[in-house]
């Protein structure tokens, strides 16, 4: 059997509770430190990949050829698009870039961003 024994001025009841708190709220401390040396592991793998990543030869080599300066420019006017009959993914879009325009296509999921930078000519 086991004997908890209480302090002075404490009736056994007193030790034998303070115990079973202590066993109860021993758990979460290690599983906290259990769980933070598991991400500490991971980070370290982590590490190790991008290491390797780092040492390994560049694939694409360094270059010196001049880039051709675009002419002319990109115009949609009133392009209208659809996969179904009756679903029109882009309606009536107009839209000019000239050479050193930086474009942005945001939206959300669905609204016809991959059909749009699909229709580009390149």
């Amino acid at each position: 059997m086991f004997y908890v024994p209480a302090l002075p001025g404490q009736s056994y009841d007193c030790g034998l509770f303070a115990f079973l708190i202590y066993i109860i709220n021993l758990p979460a401390p290690i599983r906290k430190i259990s769980e933070a040396n598991t991400r500490i592991k991971l980070g370290v793998v982590a590490w190790q990949r991008i290491s390797s990543l780092e040492k390994q030869p560049h694939t694409v080599p360094d270059g010196n050829s001049e880039l051709v300066t675009a002419v002319g420019k990109v115009e949609f006017k009133n392009v209208s698009f659809h996969y179904q009959p009756n679903i029109t993914i882009l309606k009536n879009i107009s839209i000019t870039a000239i050479p050193g325009d930086v474009w942005a296509i945001v939206g959300p999921s669905g609204a016809g961003k991959s059909s749009f930078a699909i229709a580009c000519p390149y």
